[in-house]
């Protein structure tokens, strides 16, 4: 796909790009990849990759590292980037791109790496919303949550714990693995939810005087 008005690539561990915060690559891991890297450079924070008499530039936000119109050679260089940082690269409509016989191809995710459906406590519009401090407070108050640091990310590689920002995590799954309970204001997002995860939200919400929905807002059932 050719680079077009206001097109950004990211390299990120999350392939839907809003998702890169809870899933980051940090900023210390870009600067050790740098210093690394005889062909990166990083003054004043900004990724610098020379391409004969032009200047590459990347930045670093919210847990990603991203690109506007990449040229060819840029794109190339991502994706070289993207394989020393376990992570993806990935275009504004959550395309993947790749390298195949030396040359940068994309190809849409499958349903496995996507994230696949979510469920959302909410209180709905037009009704004040929920409050990170209420959330919090709410958590802190179950025995089955824990306040976790670090978060199973799909990498390319398969599955690995990466550190995350603090996310609440209900630990009493049947599988055992801790399920993220995101807060993404003003409701809370959890991704793949099962019969187990539903009944804990429908809980959780009756708490919270809101419903737990699909991303049709239709309530959900175990």
């Amino acid at each position: 796909m050719g680079a077009r008005m206001g097109y950004d690539l990211h390299i990120s561990r999350a392939i839907f790009d809003p998702y890169a915060e809870r899933y980051p690559i940090a900023i210390e891991e870009v600067r050790l990849l740098v210093s690394r890297t005889p062909w990166l450079s990083m003054p004043n924070g900004t990724v610098i990759v020379p391409d004969g008499s032009d200047t590459l530039w990347m930045w670093h936000f919210n847990g990603q590292i991203s690109a506007k119109n990449p040229s060819d050679h840029l794109k190339r260089r991502m994706v070289e980037m993207a394989g020393l940082l376990d992570a993806w690269v990935t275009g504004d409509y959550g395309e993947l791109y790749e390298l195949h016989d030396g040359e940068v191809t994309t190809r849409e995710a499958t349903p496995d790496e996507r994230f696949g459906p979510s469920g959302c406590i909410t209180r709905g519009r037009g009704i004040p919303g929920i409050t990170e401090q209420e959330w919090l407070r709410l958590v802190a108050a179950q025995p089955d949550f824990t306040l976790m640091t670090t978060i199973t990310a799909r990498l390319p590689s398969g599955p690995k714990q990466i550190p995350c920002p603090p996310v609440p995590c209900w630990t009493a799954h049947p599988s055992g693995q801790p399920i993220p309970f995101f807060y993404d204001d003003p409701d809370i997002q959890v991704h793949r939810p099962d019969p187990p995860i539903i009944r804990r939200m429908r809980d959780l919400a009756t708490h919270l005087n809101a419903r737990a929905v699909d991303d049709w807002d239709h309530d959900l059932t175990p």
